[in-house]
C-alpha cells in the first residue's frame, strides 16, 4: 500500500501553484470573463456598468480562492466577496436567470481548474504528492462556489 504525501508537502505545493497563479491574476481574469461572455448569452449585457461588475465579481472569486489556497484557509472560513455578492444582486434585477449566474460559476470553476492544473504539471513532483495537491485543490474549489 502506497503511502500518503505528508500533509506539509502537499500544502508546500499547492501553495506554490496558487501564488504563481495570483502572479497571473490579470491574464486568468481575462480569460474567464471571455469565456464566460461567449458561453452564456445571457451575461452577455450591454449596460457598461454590469460588464464591469462581471469583471470586479470574477476577479474577487479568483483572488479569494487563491488566496485561500495559497494560505491554507479553511473552506468553512470561506466568505463570499463583496463584489461577487453585489454582481449576483444586479443580475437578479435585471432578471436574468439564475441558472446562468450558476453555470458561470461552474464554468469558471473548469476553467480555473486548467489553468491550476497546467501549473501543477509543469513542476513534475511526484505522482503520489500531485494527486494529492489535485485532491485537495478540488476540494477547495469546490466548496468555495459551493459556499459562494
Amino acid at each position: 500500500m502506497e503511502q500518503e504525501p505528508a500533509p506539509e508537502h502537499v500544502a508546500a505545493l499547492v501553495t506554490e501553484v496558487a501564488r504563481e497563479l495570483e502572479r497571473e491574476l490579470e491574464e486568468l481574469n481575462s480569460d474567464v470573463c471571455t469565456l464566460l461572455i461567449e458561453r452564456i448569452p445571457a451575461l452577455n449585457v450591454p449596460e457598461e456598468d454590469v460588464r464591469e461588475l462581471l469583471v470586479a465579481s470574477v476577479h474577487s472569486n479568483l483572488a479569494t480562492a487563491l488566496h485561500t489556497l495559497a494560505h491554507q484557509i479553511p473552506v468553512e472560513q470561506i466568505v463570499a466577496p463583496a463584489a461577487a455578492v453585489y454582481y449576483a444582486r444586479r443580475v437578479a434585477q435585471r432578471d436574468i436567470p439564475l441558472d446562468a449566474l450558476l453555470r458561470a460559476y461552474r464554468l469558471g470553476e473548469a476553467r480555473f481548474n486548467q489553468w491550476w492544473l497546467r501549473k501543477l504539471g509543469c513542476r513534475h513532483p511526484d505522482p503520489d504528492l500531485v494527486i494529492a495537491a489535485v485532491r485537495h485543490a478540488m476540494h477547495v474549489t469546490s466548496a468555495y462556489i459551493d459556499t459562494v
